[in-house]
């Protein structure tokens, strides 16, 4: 304790010297100084603090600005202090929600690598996947509980582990099939047009996302929102998710380069026989 206040006392000196007052010394850097203490002595610096600023015969006038104190007051002018810990609820729901969704994504993956994929095809895992993710989307709407959020998130992350593994090879299948049915090579074209479609798709889906929540009339200030928001906010989350997972299951139940058929297709491509097959089929 008598190591504290004897800095206290020298800390006390220093801000009344006129070097100290002026800046002197820093070649021009920002007048900022950091006292560090053990927090053991918090209450010691606290009594030292109220002295200081109640102080007449100091040379200088000190004024107190406590950063809590500060954040309160910027939450109180957006209205939002009220909110503070529902709020910080909600981030650390987020946060295990995001981290579950995660975790299982990376295991349906590898597990569908290892077992999946190669006995039910790539048609097949791929409607497996987009149903699991479906399911996963319409919970919530059901019950908004933490734990039906959890268990939601758990079969997206399952979903779309699945799903993901054969998604990345459709479209070489359909540029090896445009080569084989009309013999030319699109590979370049079609990638391209795959990787601006993508971009395109992140793009709309902000805009989209912005503008249903602007329909709803979401208020970000708000510390709770109008039952038309939270309808787009559910929509925007679960029911329009849910629905591109079944324009996905329809897409896959579609989808026939698959087994016997491709590797036919491989076949003639390996023997020469590519071009000759566009009314063949």
């Amino acid at each position: 304790m008598s190591d504290i206040l004897e800095r206290l006392d020298k800390l006390k000196t220093r801000i009344q010297e006129d070097d100290f007052l002026k800046g002197n010394g820093l070649s021009n850097e920002v007048n900022i100084h950091i006292f560090c203490y053990d927090p053991a002595d918090e209450m010691a610096v606290r009594y030292f603090t109220e002295q200081l600023i109640s102080d007449q015969s100091l040379t200088s006038h000190v004024i107190e600005k406590n950063l809590y104190k500060v954040l309160l007051e910027i939450c109180d002018e957006k209205r939002i202090t009220k909110a503070a810990a529902s709020m910080e609820e909600n981030l650390n729901l987020q946060g295990s929600i995001t981290s579950i969704y995660t975790l299982t994504m990376l295991v349906a993956l590898i597990f569908t690598i290892l077992f999946v994929i190669g006995r039910l095809g790539k048609r097949n895992t791929i409607i497996v996947g987009s149903v699991i993710a479906a399911v996963g989307y319409f919970l919530p709407i059901l019950t908004n509980t933490p734990v039906m959020l959890h268990v939601g998130e758990a079969l997206r992350g399952i979903g779309f582990g699945i799903s993901s593994v054969p998604v990345g090879s459709i479209l070489q299948d359909a540029l090896t099939y445009g080569l084989w049915r009309d013999g030319f090579s699109a590979v370049g074209m079609g990638n391209a047009a795959a990787s601006f479609g993508n971009k395109l798709g992140t793009a709309l889906g902000t805009v989209i996302l912005g503008w249903a929540l602007e329909l709803g009339g979401y208020v970000s200030s708000a510390t709770s929102q109008s039952i038309s928001a939270v309808k787009s906010i559910t929509f925007m989350y679960a029911v329009f998710p849910a629905l591109l997972c079944a324009g996905m299951f329809i897409l896959a139940l579609i989808y026939d380069l698959d087994g016997e058929k491709y590797s036919k297709i491989e076949k003639d491509i390996k023997e020469g026989r590519i071009g000759e097959n566009k009314f063949r089929e």
